[in-house]
């Protein structure tokens, strides 16, 4: 017996999908190749209006609870890869902004999909491209490379969970750098909001990541390590002249080693 919520649900996700030119039915019946690239098309469609992203994942993630509701009848075997292949497409949003792009944490459902075995660690779905290789890249170069892509709104999904991931692991290390995040967040509120096309997104996220790079590389310039240039950015004032700024950069460097000493003395203990 069907229950109300899952016929409810799959007819809302059809409809959902329809403006999106997302069609579940050519995805199933398409060649195991036409397939990876129909996932990154419907996924990069669904992004194409960001603030559809988390209704897009919630509702998938309802269906799959209204169709585990009606097992074990027999009759929604006929439903399953239907299910599954919405459970993708999800996953591909949700997932691609992973610092390491694998099929394992969808695996199984990629391989009822393609009806194809997939070897550990085996990348079936295109990676998109990470920042660190794209800033080898100069401004014609970049340009020319995000022009040509096809599923541009996946590229920004991802390069903007790699942002956010590298903004988060630079400021344990140094609190002082939360205005990169705020940056971010401004930037995030404008995509989410439409405001700038993807094309300006990309821009600036380009622009961010380099200031990312830029930020890494200022203990080198200053001749502080990280630990050091933490304090440092505590203790500095605005409108000092050279001398006081290398004042507190002795003072830094000395309260660092303080606190190793002291560190020493307690653990001996």
């Amino acid at each position: 017996m069907w229950l109300p919520s899952w016929v409810h649900l799959r007819k809302k996700t059809t409809d959902f999908l329809e403006p999106f030119g997302v069609d579940i039915k050519v995805l199933l019946e398409a060649p195991t190749e036409q397939k990876l690239l129909l996932i990154d098309k419907y996924a990069n469609a669904v992004l194409k209006e960001p603030k559809n992203k988390k209704d897009f994942l919630n509702l998938s993630s309802d269906l799959q609870t209204a169709y585990r509701a009606v097992l074990p009848d027999p009759s929604a075997e006929d439903y399953y890869h239907e299910v599954t292949a919405v459970r993708v497409i999800a996953s591909r949003i949700r997932d691609v902004g992973l610092q390491s792009i694998d099929v394992s944490p969808v695996k199984k459902d990629l391989e009822d999909l393609l009806d194809k075995s997939i070897q550990t660690g085996e990348h079936m779905l295109p990676q998109i491209q990470k920042l660190k290789d794209l800033s080898k890249l100069n401004a014609d170069a970049l340009f020319k490379f995000f022009n040509k892509l096809e599923n541009k709104n996946l590229q920004v999904e991802g390069m903007l969970a790699e942002v956010e991931e590298k903004i988060a692991e630079m400021m344990k290390r140094n609190k002082q750098r939360a205005g990169f995040m705020d940056r971010l967040t401004s930037l995030l509120d404008e995509y989410n909001s439409g405001a700038h096309d993807i094309n300006k997104i990309f821009e600036e996220l380009v622009e961010l990541a380099n200031a990312l790079t830029e930020e890494e590389q200022r203990a080198v310039k200053e001749s502080l390590n990280e630990e050091e240039l933490a304090i440092f950015d505590i203790l500095l004032k605005e409108n000092i002249n050279p001398k006081e700024r290398e004042e507190v950069k002795k003072t830094a460097t000395e309260l660092i080693e303080k606190l190793k000493q002291e560190k020493l003395v307690l653990d001996w203990r």
